[in-house]
């Protein structure tokens, strides 16, 4: 990790330079022990005394070789011609081939009475009844590259001289090692360069997920290059922005449903004095809009932080269950284990309270459960009602967001019971989970990380 902020730029510039470093140090540890590639010069001469004595091949450093058929090139008869005469055999007993297409040219051999100057292309040379004594001397002593002279045995096999052509030469596996070993340098050394610069943006990206928990009290602290650390400035001035217009609103809000209670008091008063008829109707009313005005109270208290500490989850839920059950079913299923988190209390009773309710309201009973799997704690509630329509879920979960089926008197709320859950997981590092079960109704989820004590 950089400890002083550096340009992304400077940086750039530094990495690319140690890589075309360590490229260039390869490169000259690749020419000082790289040999220079054999080009395998042999002249005529040289070739008719290995015939004539095969230990000479290993001190002229030709290698020989014996095949069953001719070696395949380009042939030059006039050359084939000249050793033939030379060894004393058959024409047809002899092959010269070149196993390139490379131009060769021959030295110039002068004398007084001719200038011989031939170059040896894909023709070939002239007839060799054309060519003067002293040339065809000078050519069977002129070392020639890319040839190779054969010669047919009375076994009937080929002794072929000179190096034949193998892609994997010594050179060039030497080069291929040399490659492969600098891939193998440069690999760590790009991983820790991508790392170095991938880090701070990770780190970052995570800091960021502490917005969606609508902790916006928490600072981006990442270490980087400027710009990185000009973007973790800009999303902290964002997360104040964004705080400052929550607790705006929620001011707002909260301070609009405590003047509401003043009218809702009076209007409470004058119902006791209305008719009997219509005087229920009217009570009902006020409460169910008295209930309503507790849920904003509630959802503007919902991120306000607190000092966090030690709750026992599911001693919790069992008294969520024992107080709800004194208005409908609820029950607690399975044994009650001491299973820790580290929260707000209060905010926690509120979510419970709030998916038991809805439990209650929609599904007749709430079924509500507690368990741990690896380092998650899960609430879970259940109820045996309708469910939700899959499209709706994550769109009930908003403020003053309600299914049709929840807009009437008996059942209808303000659409802020799933939001304070979610936003009270949100802020524990959680998540509310909701799904339709097969066999019918909702399961709520309440997911939370679990606090683990030596106790």
């Amino acid at each position: 990790m950089i400890k002083r902020p550096v340009s992304a730029f400077v940086q750039a510039i530094l990495l690319i330079g140690l890589t075309a470093l360590v490229v260039q140090v390869a490169n000259i540890l690749a020419l000082a022990t790289t040999p220079t590639p054999n080009l395998a010069q042999m002249s005529l001469r040289q070739a008719a005394a290995i015939l004539a004595e095969p230990d000479l091949a290993e001190a002229l450093d030709i290698p020989v070789a014996i095949q069953s058929q001719p070696p395949a090139g380009r042939r030059d008869e006039t050359l084939e011609a000249i050793w033939a005469q030379r060894i004393d055999v058959d024409v047809a007993q002899v092959r010269i081939v070149f196993i390139s297409d490379t131009r060769v040219e021959l030295v110039q051999h002068r004398n007084a009475d001719h200038d011989f100057s031939v170059p040896l292309t894909y023709e070939g040379l002239p007839q060799i009844d054309t060519i003067p004594a002293e040339s065809i001397i000078t050519l069977e002593n002129t070392p020639l590259p890319y040839m190779l002279a054969s010669y047919q045995r009375p076994e009937g096999d080929w002794l072929v001289m000179g190096e034949q052509p193998s892609f994997w030469s010594d050179w060039r596996l030497r080069l291929t090692l040399i490659f492969l070993t600098t891939l193998v340098v440069l690999t760590p050394l790009a991983w820790f360069a991508a790392n170095l610069t991938a880090k701070p943006l990770r780190e970052l990206a995570g800091q960021v997920q502490a917005t969606q928990s609508r902790d916006l009290s928490r600072r981006a602290r990442v270490q980087g290059t400027t710009e990185i650390l000009a973007v973790a400035q800009a999303i902290d001035d964002l997360r104040d922005r964004l705080d400052a217009q929550l607790a705006d609103r929620e001011r707002i809000v909260a301070a609009m449903a405590h003047d509401l209670r003043t009218p809702l008091t009076g209007l409470r008063l004058r119902a006791e004095q209305a008719p009997p008829a219509a005087r229920q109707r009217m009570v009902e009313d006020i409460e169910r809009m008295e209930a309503m005005i507790a849920d904003v109270i509630d959802y503007s208290h919902s991120r306000q932080p607190r000092q966090a500490e030690r709750v026992d989850i599911g001693e919790l839920a069992r008294s969520c269950v024992d107080e709800a059950a004194l208005s409908g079913v609820a029950r607690f299923d399975g044994e009650l284990a001491v299973m820790w988190v580290q929260g707000d209390p209060m905010k926690l009773r509120r979510a419970i309270a709030n998916l038991i309710s809805n439990a209650q309201k929609y599904g007749g009973e709430a079924l509500v459960s507690v368990h741990a799997t690896g380092d998650r704690l899960k609430v879970q509630v259940e109820d045996n009602g309708p469910g939700i329509p899959e499209a709706d879920i994550d769109r009930l979960m908003e403020p003053f967001q309600r299914g049709e089926a929840s807009r009437n008197r008996s059942t209808g709320g303000s659409g802020l019971g799933l939001t304070v859950a979610r936003d009270v997981a949100l802020y524990h590092g959680g998540a509310l989970v909701l799904a339709n079960r097969a066999e019918g109704g909702l399961r709520a989820i309440l997911d939370l990380p679990l606090y683990r004590t030596d106790g």
